[in-house]
C-alpha cells in the first residue's frame, strides 16, 4: 500500500505539472506517517531540496487524511 501511495502521488503531481517530490510528501510520508512524520520530513524535503512548500503540503495532506477517514461510512 505505501508503493502505491507514492506512485500514485507521483504520478499526480506530474499529470498536475508540479515537481514529483510533492507527490511524494503527500503520498505514504503523510498518509502512513501523520503529521509528526510529514513535519520532520517536509522540513528534510525544504532544505535538500529547496522545496519551501513541503512542510505546508504535507501538513495539509495528513490534515485532509485525518478528515477523510473520520467520515463514517453508510451502508
Amino acid at each position: 500500500m505505501l508503493i502505491m501511495e507514492n506512485v500514485i502521488g507521483v504520478f499526480a503531481a506530474k499529470a498536475l505539472g508540479i515537481d514529483p517530490l510533492i507527490g511524494l510528501i503527500a503520498g505514504s510520508v503523510t498518509m502512513a506517517g501523520g503529521h509528526g512524520t510529514c513535519a520532520a520530513w517536509g522540513q528534510r524535503f525544504a532544505d535538500a531540496f529547496g522545496l519551501t512548500e513541503a512542510p505546508a503540503v504535507g501538513l495539509a495532506t495528513a490534515t485532509f487524511g485525518l478528515i477523510i477517514g473520520g467520515i463514517p461510512m453508510t451502508d
